[in-house]
């Protein structure tokens, strides 16, 4: 999926739901969250939406966690995902996910900083594939 149509799509995300918070926009979908140890994921089960946030995941990644299920949510409806902030390969799907969650978030990349990669990821609490990809 472009980049473009996934901003589109926030975009107009943001305008249904009259807000641009995340609590606010997940409550507006009628997403539940279900806070609990393990994985992290977003399902349908009989119709009703839910977001599993692990609970044991660092407090400071926790919002880009909610934010990319909520990604899988609008861009995958049809799947199951799971997100593993240490995972190494990405599908295209999960690519299209954390750039959601990065762009949702309202973070971006300042250019003038000059960083690395990593020193961008590490500022963002997002992944190096993440930079990578938003800055591709």
């Amino acid at each position: 999926m472009d980049k473009k149509v996934i901003d589109k799509k926030i975009e107009n995300l943001i305008k249904k739901a009259g807000s641009n918070d995340l609590e606010d926009i997940i409550s507006y979908l009628g997403i539940k969250i279900i806070k609990q140890p393990g994985k992290s994921f977003y399902c349908q089960i009989r119709g009703k939406k839910y977001i599993y946030l692990d609970t044991k995941a660092p407090e400071e990644i926790k919002p880009f966690i909610l934010a990319h299920e909520l990604g899988h949510a609008i861009l995958h409806k049809e799947e199951i995902y799971h997100y593993s902030p240490l995972s190494i390969n990405k599908t295209s799907t999960e690519r299209e996910a954390d750039y959601f969650a990065f762009k949702i978030l309202g973070k971006c990349i300042d250019t003038s900083l000059d960083y690395t990669i990593s020193q961008y990821a590490n500022l963002l609490a997002v992944s190096e594939d993440t930079i990578k990809y938003i800055m591709d």
